[in-house]
């Protein structure tokens, strides 16, 4: 992820040089900048690595941001708060939300990301800046749609559709129409969600997806 952590450390009312580091011994390959999480202990430190929004054990929980590189079994120094200069925000508008993305990098979009990480407090191209906050959470998350049935006994909505990978959330599901055929299940294919009717049906399908 392209930028750095800038020299003030950011406390609820002042702005601080440096009070907020954690050590950490990497477990994989770490750039200034990336996003981690604490994946154990190893002795005396706290292991981390990057951050990844496709795995659970880093969405839940703390995060930090690695305040410089650090090569596998090295120990680099991470915050839990502070300011990501010089990246690209010009997507987002000033106020609008910074998800974790993959590769301990970060979004503006939370399409397929669930994980709150800052907030954008400078719009621009190359000089961009992010409030990180590792403690931030996205909360719960409702991700809902409509599918169309046409005389069938189930309906399958794909990952492609849902716009991101869902499989193993927990979800509802409901026939819209007045009609005595309801909704028998709503189950995982891998990422597809695959809904099943009490009898042949025609009409939308309403589902409800508890991304967080």
């Amino acid at each position: 992820m392209p930028g750095h952590i800038a020299g003030r450390m950011i406390l609820p009312g002042t702005k601080t040089p440096g009070k907020n580091f954690l050590r950490f011994r990497a477990t994989g390959t770490v750039a200034t900048g990336n996003v981690v999480s604490c994946t154990g202990v190893n002795g005396a430190f706290l292991k981390a690595a990057r951050a990844s929004a496709a795995v659970a054990a880093d969405v839940r929980g703390p995060l930090y941001m690695a305040a410089g590189p650090a090569a596998s079994g090295s120990d680099f120094q991470a915050i839990s708060q502070g300011v990501i200069e010089n990246v690209d925000t010009s997507a987002g508008a000033l106020g609008d939300p910074v998800f974790l993305s993959t590769a301990g990098g970060f979004s503006l979009t939370a399409v397929g990301f669930t994980r709150r990480i800052g907030t954008i407090i400078v719009v621009g191209t190359t000089d961009g800046q992010i409030l990180f906050d590792g403690g931030l959470s996205a909360g719960s998350t409702i991700k809902s749609g409509i599918a169309a049935v046409a005389g069938a006994v189930n309906v399958t909505v794909t990952a492609a559709t849902l716009a991101g990978s869902f499989g193993g959330k927990p979800v509802t599901a409901t026939t819209n129409t007045g009609t005595t055929i309801h909704v028998l299940t709503a189950v995982w294919s891998t990422d597809d969600l695959v809904i099943t009717f009490s009898a042949s049906y025609t009409g939308d399908v309403t589902y409800s997806i508890a991304v967080d």
